[in-house]
């Protein structure tokens, strides 16, 4: 996935299936949202159907499996952004709630 991406061609729109259904449509709003690749909603409904764990909450081996996934992606991720160590990778969802929580966590160490 590492393909350069022209923003002057309309290329990259193969990838979200919404541009398949809306072809002509301009989408500019990920304020509150943010459109999915096919490959994001095919990795999602993979999850659900193989796993469906929380990650590091049980120890059997399906949960283990869910669980070196879960951490091979903070490993890609922290790759890809060049973050110190896999552990500086943070998942937060809402981002209020990690705005709020990361505030409150590292207030004391600012």
């Amino acid at each position: 996935m590492n393909k350069k991406i022209n923003m002057n061609d309309n290329a990259f729109k193969t990838d979200f299936p919404f541009f398949k259904n809306n072809p002509d449509l301009v989408y500019l709003d990920t304020a509150a949202s943010s459109l999915k690749p096919q490959i994001v909603i095919d990795a999602v409904r993979d999850y659900y159907e193989k796993y469906c764990i929380n990650p590091h909450s049980q120890d059997y081996q399906l949960a283990v499996k869910g669980n070196d996934i879960f951490e091979d992606t903070r490993k890609t991720i922290s790759k890809f952004i060049k973050a110190f160590l896999p552990l500086c990778t943070i998942f937060k969802f809402y981002h209020i709630n990690a705005e709020k929580s990361l505030s409150t966590d590292f207030s004391p160490h600012f």
